[in-house]
C-alpha cells in the first residue's frame, strides 16, 4: 500500500502497487470486505489518493497520470484516466475537499490549486 483514503465509515480506497486500488464498503469487516482491483494504472505504481464527502476519488503515479471514479468499488471501468502535461514534475501530494477543488504538489516543489 502506498496511500489510504476514508472519507467516511463505509468506504475506505487504497492505493497499491502495480496499478492497483484496494476497496472497502466495509472497512472494519475483515479481509473479506475488501477488494483488489488490479490493472487500473497498469505498469505504473500508485503513489496516493484522497477522495471527497461525495465519494469521489482520485489517484496519482509516478508518471504524470491520475484515475478518477465516482464510483471507486466499481472495478476497472470505474476509473477513467487523466495526463497531467509533462512539462510538469510528477505528483508528490494531493488533496480534494470536493469534486471541484483541489491543492497538488508536484516533486518539484510547485504547488497548484484548482477549483
Amino acid at each position: 500500500m502506498t496511500g489510504m483514503a476514508c472519507p467516511t465509515i463505509h468506504l475506505c480506497v487504497g492505493a497499491a502497487y502495480f496499478g492497483s486500488v484496494i476497496t472497502s464498503r466495509h472497512p472494519t469487516g475483515g479481509s473479506g470486505a475488501w477488494r483488489l482491483t488490479k490493472g487500473i494504472d497498469a505498469g505504473n505504481t500508485l503513489k496516493g489518493v484522497t477522495c471527497t464527502a461525495s465519494l469521489q476519488c482520485v489517484v496519482y503515479d509516478g508518471h504524470h497520470n491520475t484515475l478518477i471514479a465516482t464510483n471507486p468499488t466499481g472495478g476497472i471501468h470505474a476509473w477513467q484516466r487523466s495526463t497531467l502535461p509533462s512539462e510538469n514534475s510528477p505528483l508528490a501530494g494531493l488533496s480534494c475537499s470536493s469534486a471541484t477543488a483541489c491543492v497538488s504538489a508536484d516533486q518539484g516543489w510547485q504547488v497548484s490549486a484548482a477549483a
